[in-house]
C-alpha cells in the first residue's frame, strides 16, 4: 500500500500541542487526511467492511480519556452501513482498555453520555440528531462521522467509505483541541504503515 496525504503530517503535532482555535487560522476546521490506496485490483465490499474497521479500531487504540478505565463501550448509532462488522471487530481490540460494542438504538442525550465512550454515526444521524451532537462535543467521548464530505460538524475524526477501493479519514484538530480527550499523533501514521 501506499499511502497519499492531502496535507502536511506537521498538522498532526497540534493534536497535542493544545493549541487554541482561535490560534488556528484556517477559515474551516483544520484537517489532516490520509488515504489507504491499494494499487491492485478494486477491494470487494466486504475488504473494505474490514479496512474500516481496522481503521476505526487503530483510532480507539490512540485515544486516551482523562479518567483510566479497564472497561469502554463503543457506541454504533443507528443508519451506519459497517454496523455489523464494527460491532465484531471493535471487542477484539487488544490494549489498554477491555472494549464492548454496542448497536446504541436509543439517541437521547442522557443515554448516550451515560453508555458510551466513543460514538460512530453516519451523516444522515448526524443531520437529524444536532442536539445530541452539540451534547458531545466538550465531553470525553470519541465521535467518529461517516461520510462527511468536509468534516466540520464537530467529530474528532471523518472516515469516507464512499470510494471502494479505498477508505481515506480526516482528523478535525480544531474539534480535537476543544476536547477532552487527548489524541496521540501517530493515528496519523496508522494509515502510512497500514491499520
Amino acid at each position: 500500500m501506499r499511502i497519499r496525504t492531502a496535507q502536511c503530517l506537521l498538522m498532526g503535532a497540534l493534536v497535542c500541542t493544545g493549541l487554541s482555535a482561535a490560534a488556528q487560522t484556517a477559515q474551516h476546521a483544520p484537517v489532516a487526511e490520509l488515504a489507504l490506496v491499494r494499487e491492485s485490483a478494486p477491494e470487494q465490499p466486504a475488504a473494505i467492511s474490514l479496512q474500516l474497521a481496522r481503521v476505526v479500531v487503530g483510532m480507539l487504540g490512540y485515544t486516551y480519556w482523562p479518567e483510566p478505565s479497564r472497561t469502554r463501550t463503543f457506541c454504533v448509532m443507528p443508519l451506519s452501513q459497517f454496523e455489523s462488522v464494527l460491532l465484531e471487530k471493535v471487542p477484539q481490540l487488544q490494549g489498554r482498555e477491555t472494549w464492548h460494542a454496542v448497536a446504541q438504538a436509543d439517541a437521547s442525550v442522557q443515554t448516550v453520555l451515560a453508555s458510551c465512550d466513543a460514538l460512530y454515526y453516519s451523516l444522515d444521524f448526524a443531520k437529524s440528531h444536532t442536539p445530541l451532537l452539540g451534547a458531545v462535543r466538550r465531553q470525553p467521548m470519541l465521535t467518529i462521522l461517516e461520510n462527511s464530505p468536509v468534516c466540520d460538524e464537530g467529530s474528532l475524526f471523518c472516515i469516507d467509505t464512499s470510494n471502494v477501493n479505498r477508505i481515506t479519514f480526516q482528523a478535525n484538530l480544531e474539534a480535537m483541541s476543544l476536547s477532552t480527550l487527548r489524541v496521540n499523533p501517530q493515528v496519523l501514521r496508522m494509515g502510512r504503515e497500514g491499520p
